[in-house]
């Protein structure tokens, strides 16, 4: 087997633990929070010793390459991107070169041992979610080990265990029951990344190793216990899950159709590198720009069906991400560092192949204990390397400054994440914003923390100078993340409630732009009206054509405008929206066309009729309607002729509103004479 000399740099393996191990609970982004710690550590390691990065590794000039583009690509785009954004991914990928340089000289025996204590401890606590055992995070149904997201958790997994695999022979024992335990988490966790990536990896040691065994024998001594563990992992009891879960895998619950998810933002994706095919978007900004390239499908399934507004911070892909962040340049770069490693095929690669495999469908690129394992492991000295010569004070001062903006930044990532983690936990009891304020004092790019902070603002609000300091946090989220359709509307109800509704509407517009389908444009629209006094314009926002998630709630948004009409006063509109409502609630129980459902229908008919007429629309057609289908299921077709004649004598017509919401219940009236010449011709 092929494996570095023991005697070398102890530091990286110190890192490894600390990237994977310590967390906080609260922290809302794991992977965001553990890069800060990344950039950290890399700066002070930077300021203490710059002589550790000398060493040239295989590969080294591609990766230092797609760094320096990537900077390029940052000062190509600086007109439209954050800066942060760009600083902290830049900071990132040559955080990776220096990981790289630092494996040439890592003590290779220390960080097979530190893998090897991380598998065992992040695999133990995933099972012991899996199987009901109480820890700081994770649970039964959803099982993160220590890292806060099962895919994120299975990626390490999969590139420790190809590192334990490519190292079983300085600790066989300890190797068998790591990847045993590897195997039992992989069935456990049900991440599909995981569970093709970790077999991947393992065997991938076994296929390149040089060791005089056949590689036969290789496989088994690999494979065996990671095999094993997936079978054994396939009969661990389901601790207490909720009975909604029934036996599903773990996760079931938040899982959508994810191999549709990312088609359909391998589309939006693919669409943003045609677009700027050579500079790309900018380091940092795929998360910045996709918004305007989402699709109404992808949106559909992220949301689970319009259930809730979620943000796609990835492209599920770190080759197609970074060729929309730095252009084809950019991906070719970091193919040809990949090939450039994998050219000298051995054992120690095979975490290498792990990560380029998971990056396919996922982006193990961000997970920084994942990535760091990954190439501390798989770097070799470039054998032409001149690194016993001494470093020049040139190169060892360009590092410390390097060292001081990497530390930097990361602290403020760090700082700032900790800190929302803190209000996060305080939320629980009685939310402490002071927290959001700390946070953002030290990390003022933060977009979450602006956005938390203006929405606790506004809750708060009890006067026009609490909304305004509401307005402000919430302007300082959107100018970081100006295309997000969940930070314009949050601006927008601000805006609303410090009376600047034409701003107000411009923002509401955008978002009908970005995402049309979104059912709060509409929601948010109509308070617009309402807040003007506006209560018939109101519910023509709120009941044109809505959204199958917001037809679903209809009534009870109807409702909450005959709430704000009786505040405002409003006794005519508040009757109307009561009448309105219930006309809606009719016709949701009319869509059930069985007799418990005309029953249910009728009873709520006849309470429609009555507020009608409170409400002085008496001439209205569209009770008159309805009880002429419910006749028409009954068989009573004189009746619904009747209705019909009747409906033609008020010389009322239908408005288009009206029609959409109508129609599909109605459209039976067309076989009855009297109807044929009240009905729209749609």
């Amino acid at each position: 087997m092929t494996v570095q000399s023991a005697h070398g740099l102890r530091w990286p393996a110190a890192l490894v633990a600390l990237l994977a191990i310590p967390f906080d609970a609260d922290w809302i982004d794991f992977e965001a929070a553990r890069r800060g710690v990344l950039l950290l550590l890399l700066g002070l390691v930077l300021l203490a010793r710059p002589s550790s990065f000398r060493e040239r590794a295989l590969g080294d000039p591609w990766l230092f390459a797609l760094s320096a583009w990537l900077c390029v690509a940052a000062a190509a785009n600086a007109a439209g991107i954050i800066a942060f954004d760009a600083i902290a991914r830049c900071g990132t990928w040559f955080g990776l070169w220096l990981l790289w340089r630092a494996g040439a000289r890592a003590d290779q025996r220390a960080l097979g041992a530190v893998a090897t204590t991380t598998l065992l401890v992040a695999t133990l606590v995933g099972i012991g979610q899996r199987v009901g055992v109480p820890f700081w995070i994770g649970g039964p149904d959803e099982p993160v080990s220590l890292f806060g997201n099962r895919n994120v958790a299975a990626e390490f997994v999969a590139i420790a265990g190809a590192v334990v695999a490519s190292r079983r022979a300085d600790r066989p024992t300890w190797s068998f029951v790591a990847l045993l335990l590897a195997g039992m988490y992989a069935t456990a966790n049900g991440s599909r990344s995981g569970l093709v990536a970790l077999p991947l990896g393992v065997m991938a040691t076994a296929l390149m190793d040089r060791v005089g065994v056949s590689w036969w024998a290789r496989l088994r001594g690999t494979l065996a216990p990671v095999a094993i563990g997936l079978a054994l992992g396939l009969a661990l009891p389901s601790g207490p899950i909720n009975a909604d879960l029934g036996a599903t895998l773990p996760g079931a619950r938040t899982r959508t159709e994810t191999l549709e998810v990312r088609k359909e933002i391998a589309k939006g994706a693919l669409q943003m590198v045609t677009d700027s095919p050579w500079l790309g978007h900018g380091p940092g900004q795929f998360q910045v720009a996709y918004p305007r390239y989402r699709t109404q499908r992808e949106i559909e399934l992220s949301s689970l069906h319009r259930t809730e507004m979620r943000r796609v911070g990835t492209a599920h892909d770190d080759w197609l991400e970074t060729a929309v962040e730095g252009g084809i340049p950019a991906l070719l770069l970091l193919v040809a560092f990949f090939v450039s490693r994998l050219r000298q095929l051995d054992a120690g690669s095979a975490p290498l192949v792990a990560l380029a495999a998971i990056m396919l469908v996922r982006a193990p690129v961000l997970n920084a204990p994942a990535v760091a394992l990954a190439l501390l492991a798989s770097s070799r000295v470039l054998l032409s390397s001149k690194a016993d010569g001494a470093q020049s004070v040139r190169t060892a001062i360009a590092l410390r400054v390097s060292g001081i903006v990497m530390a930097l930044v990361g602290g403020a990532i760090l700082f700032g994440a900790t800190c929302v983690a803190r209000f996060a936990a305080s939320a629980q009891r009685a939310p402490d914003v002071t927290w959001l304020e700390r946070a953002i004092a030290f990390s003022p790019f933060d977009p979450t923390a602006w956005q938390l902070l203006a929405s606790e603002r506004a809750q708060a609000a009890k006067s026009h100078a609490d909304a305004l300091a509401a307005l402000e946090a919430a302007d300082r989220a959107v100018a970081l993340r100006p295309d997000e359709p969940s930070y314009r509307l949050l601006r927008a109800d601000l805006l609303r409630m410090c009376g600047r509704t034409k701003e107000a509407r411009a923002d509401i517009s955008a978002v009908a732009k970005l995402d049309p389908g979104e059912t709060q444009t509409q929601i948010q629209l109509a308070g617009l009206y309402a807040t003007e006094g506006d209560f018939d314009a109101a519910l023509i926002a709120l009941a044109t054509d809505p959204p199958p998630a917001l037809r679903a709630g209809l009534a009870a948004q109807i409702d909450a405008l005959s709430a704000a009409a009786n505040a405002a006063s409003n006794d005519l509109a508040a009757s109307r929206m009561r009448a309105e409502a219930s006309f809606v609630r009719t016709l949701d129980a009319m869509r059930e066309a069985t007799p418990r459902g005309d029953l249910l229908a009728k009873a709520r008919l006849d309470e429609t009729k009555l507020l009608f007429e409170a409400a002085r629309m008496e001439s209205d057609i569209r009770p008159l309607a309805l009880l002429a289908v419910l006749s028409l299921r009954t068989g009573q077709t004189g009746i619904s002729e009747t209705a019909g004649d009747l409906a033609a004598k008020r010389a009322s017509t239908l408005l288009p509103w009206q029609w959409l919401l109508l129609r599909e219940v109605i459209e039976p009236l067309r076989s009855v004479d009297s109807w044929r010449p009240v009905l729209p011709k749609d």
